[in-house]
């Protein structure tokens, strides 16, 4: 496995096979075990503690410097670890250890202790807790030099087992002595540790940690919010089952059922993209969980002679696709639950904000072992709005019974908007209405706002005169695609109400509009109907059929001039019957649509349709004045001084933070503290009176910073997935530079003064406003 420039960092999600040494005997029961690795996609076998036990469990050894004799690999460390590792690197696997630091064994001839029933055979005699400082500060000595030794032989990394019972400065210390002269790789065991604890370890040098998601019912938060708070350990290992512990394979259920909850697990555990890592005997089904306490030695052909299952092929594949995500991270995972159905979803995204992602991935769990289900496309849609991809067909997205579905999404570029062109009416008929559109602003004048995801449903009022069926569809398009419509057919729901639907699947502007026609032959259609139900002559009706399948065949589509040939053919040769059965044929009238011309043809105007961000709809503004975050009462604040202050706000769960006016404020009638008339030295005045020698409303308050500081302030806001939002406010202070440089903007008093600003009983006496209906005001003040 490949490192990257971060030390012991692999470059690559961990590909683990975790073996129980006491289940192999010998170098050759290792050989296969390794090969049967490799040969299923894993990089790492990953073995319990091979150090002498003296009977008891693998994990309290008794001699750390001999190997445990019912492994049949000699009793030297050296010797057997280093067959070990060569062999490993021959099947093009590499050999880790789990590492229990305080996993001693009592001494024997300290006494006899009863087994006490309460604890695990996983837990140590004493552990580190228990220990006084001198001892830990030893342990660590001693640890340390083992590890050099160890890795010396050929050891690639370690599963370290315990990290609670430990301050990580104790790990920190034993991992940067131990990559002193080679690199290993150190995972740190999570799983049933709190998160304070791992949070604490982020810094300690471990290459990744474990998921829990063995536990995880598929529908609790708490899994994501662990994702959360291990984001920073790197890789998080997912295991379908863990070692040591409850089988996925055991109970009473069908092989059927038991093969489909293991193939989910395994497929949601690598489709998290933190590594795998699976228990040797998982792959054929293995009911009987792991024992650290006794092994056989009969190896993988036990475990293949009593298989109930083998998924090996499965493996193979999760590991393949593991292994081409090279460094693609995802540190965003979000729980969108379904209330009304048993399908989970996981969106992961390379983003904690998706408006920065530029890509998704959907992890679709059905819980249902037993049944298919539907996706929950509205929550998707509603939680990645523009992701989700939309079929063509707009088939029901349905998962098999236990299916662990992954979808990617990808965030389609933004449409590029040109100038509005206007609708060609050219083939207007006073026949055919449509009238009361709807959505449309002030009867289309001003775009309709929704936000992208969104399905617009378009209504219309469409009529003629009589009683002749019409036809109608709804056109739209994305503003940047103006060369083609898309066509959707409206159906009549009541009266001469008409509706129809579409999409939005980007931000930006889309258009639509509705076209009406009078469809010949389905107006001959109608009639023949009427006429053959009651039983009338239909010798002419028969004769204007078939002219209007010839003129289908003489002015129709080339591509189904074939069709309309064989159809005229037939109506030739057939009786008055057949003819009739021929032309009430649904099948003819759906030929003739695609013919149709479409005569007396009437298009409205076009209307748009904004596709917002989803930020549009809703968002939550937090206010600030930067000039107060200074935490100082008499410095006056800067754009720095708000920096440190983004990750708790944002934390509170806002989006946008709020400034006022940033501009330099005027001196002239400046207000002082609770707005009294006269400013003491040192008050700042109201950001609201904008305008003093430094500049106006293109300047910043030279207190607050520059234009490079605030630039800075804006790139750490979106890091920390906040957007700043300004005031503008279209006012100045009598100092301004706008009262010298465009006076005709205001509207002077005889006496030369401007009057300034009120809102009775308020006074604003050091602002005034601009009057835009002077004869110099201008749409801008550019």
């Amino acid at each position: 496995m490949l490192l990257s420039v971060k030390q012991g960092v692999p470059s690559t999600p961990p590909r683990i096979y975790y073996v129980n040494p006491l289940l192999l005997q010998g170098i050759d029961a290792w050989r296969e075990v390794f090969d049967h690795a490799a040969d299923i996609g894993f990089e790492q076998v990953l073995t319990a503690p091979l150090f002498d036990r003296g009977g008891g469990g693998v994990f309290a050894s008794r001699n750390f410097d001999r190997l445990d004799p019912e492994l049949s690999l000699g009793s030297a460390i050296e010797d057997g670890l280093a067959r070990l590792a060569e062999a490993a690197g021959k099947s093009g696997v590499s050999l880790i250890m789990d590492l229990m630091l305080d996993g001693k064994a009592r001494d024997p001839q300290a006494g006899f202790r009863p087994v006490d029933p309460r604890r695990s055979p996983l837990d140590p005699a004493e552990p580190m807790t228990d220990m006084g400082a001198e001892r830990q500060s030893r342990l660590l000595g001693e640890w340390s030099e083992r590890l050099r030794r160890l890795t010396g032989l050929g050891l690639s990394g370690y599963r370290v087992l315990g990290i609670d019972r430990a301050p990580s400065a104790f790990f920190k210390s034993l991992i940067a002595v131990a990559n002193e002269k080679a690199q290993a790789q150190f995972l740190a065991w999570t799983p049933g540790t709190d998160f304070a604890i791992r949070q604490a370890i982020a810094d300690a040098g471990f290459a990744g940690c474990f998921s829990s998601m063995a536990w995880w019912d598929l529908d609790e938060r708490w899994f994501v919010e662990e994702h959360r708070v291990q984001e920073p350990l790197g890789w998080q290992v997912a295991f379908p089952e863990p070692p040591f512990a409850r089988r996925i394979a055991h109970g009473t259920e069908s092989r059927e059922i038991l093969e489909r909850r293991a193939v989910r697990a395994l497929r949601l555990a690598a489709s998290l993209g933190g590594g795998l890592m699976v228990p040797m005997g998982f792959e054929y089904g293995a009911a009987t969980p792991l024992d650290p306490t006794h092994g056989d030695g009969s190896g993988l052909r036990k475990l293949r002679h009593d298989l109930a299952f083998d998924i090996s092929a499965e493996i193979r594949v999760a590991n393949s696709e593991i292994g081409r995500l090279n460094n693609k991270r995802a540190p965003s995972l979000r729980l969108i639950r379904n209330a009304n159905g048993p399908v989970s979803a996981l969106l992961q995204s390379e983003a904690r904000d998706l408006r920065s992602a530029s890509n998704v991935r959907f992890i679709l769990l059905n819980r249902d072992l037993r049944r298919s289900a539907p996706a929950p496309v509205t929550a998707l849609r509603e939680a990645a709005s523009g992701f989700l991809p939309v079929t063509a067909d707009g088939a029901a997205l349905r998962l098999r019974a236990g299916e662990t579905l992954v979808i990617e999404g990808k965030a389609p570029t933004q449409i590029t908007s040109r100038p509005t062109l206007d609708a060609d009416n050219a083939i207007a008929s006073p026949r055919l209405a449509i009238e009361n559109i709807m959505p449309r602003v002030d009867d289309g004048r001003f775009p309709v706002k929704r936000v992208v995801g969104d399905i617009v449903t378009v209504e219309a009022d469409i009529f003629a005169d009589g009683h002749d069926p019409i036809a109608a569809v709804l056109l739209w398009r994305p503003h940047d695609a103006m060369a083609e419509w898309r066509e959707t057919e409206m159906q009549l729901v009541e009266n001469d109400r008409w509706r129809a639907e579409f999409l939005l699947e980007r931000i930006g502007r889309y258009e639509f509009a509705v076209e009406a026609w009078k469809n010949p032959f389905a107006i001959f259609r109608y009639e023949l109907t009427k006429k053959n139900d009651a039983r009338l002559d239909l010798r002419l009706e028969l004769q204007e059929g078939l002219n209007l399948v010839l003129a289908a065949k003489a002015e129709g589509p080339a591509a189904l001039g074939a069709d309309l040939q064989d159809l005229v053919d037939n109506l030739e040769s057939a009786s008055d019957g057949e003819r009739t059965a021929i032309l009430l044929d649904p099948r003819t009238s759906e030929l003739m649509n695609k013919a149709d011309r479409r005569p007396f043809r009437l298009r409205s105007s076009v209307s748009a349709v904004d596709a917002e961000r989803k930020a549009a709809a809703f968002a939550s503004w937090y206010q600030i004045f930067p000039r107060s975050q200074s935490g100082d009462p008499n410095r006056h604040g800067t754009f720095d001084d708000v920096i440190p202050r983004l990750p708790a706000i944002r934390d509170m769960g806002f989006d946008v933070l709020y400034f006022p006016p940033i501009h330099p404020i005027g001196t002239t009638n400046r207000k002082g503290r609770n707005n009294s008339l006269k400013a003491a030295p040192g008050d700042p005045g109201s950001p609201y009176a904008i305008g003093s020698e430094e500049g106006g409303h293109d300047a910043i308050h030279p207190e607050l910073g520059d234009f490079e500081d605030f630039g800075r302030l804006v790139e750490e806001a979106g890091r920390h997935g906040l957007e700043i939002a300004l005031d503008v406010a279209i006012q100045a202070s009598p100092d301004h530079p706008w009262l010298k440089e465009h006076p005709g903007w205001f509207d002077w008093r005889p006496d030369g003064t401007i009057k300034y600003a009120e809102n009775p009983p308020k006074k604003y006496e050091d602002i005034v406003n601009v009057d835009f209906y002077t004869k110099d005001a201008l749409p801008s003040s550019g």
